[in-house]
C-alpha cells in the first residue's frame, strides 16, 4: 500500500482541495475519490492525493454529516 502511495503521490503531487482554492500545497494522503464503505468492488478507480488536514476535516464531515460511510 505503501508503494501505491508513493506513485499516486507523484503522479499528483499536490492536496486536491488546496489547489482548487488556489493555493497549492503539498499532498500527503491518497483517498478514494467515492466513498467505498470496504466495499472491495468500490475500492479500484480514482484516487486524490489530499494535505493531512484536509482528509482528517473530511473524516469529520463524512462522520458526522454524511452517517459514518468510510
Amino acid at each position: 500500500m505503501e508503494r501505491f502511495r508513493d506513485q499516486n503521490l507523484r503522479k499528483h503531487p499536490l492536496c486536491a482541495y488546496y489547489l482548487a482554492d488556489g493555493r497549492p500545497t503539498a499532498a500527503s494522503v491518497v483517498d478514494h475519490d467515492l466513498p467505498h464503505g470496504h466495499d472491495p468492488a468500490l475500492r479500484v478507480g480514482k484516487f486524490t492525493g489530499l494535505a493531512m488536514i484536509c482528509i482528517a476535516m473530511f473524516v469529520v464531515v463524512e462522520q458526522t454529516v454524511i452517517g459514518g460511510h468510510t
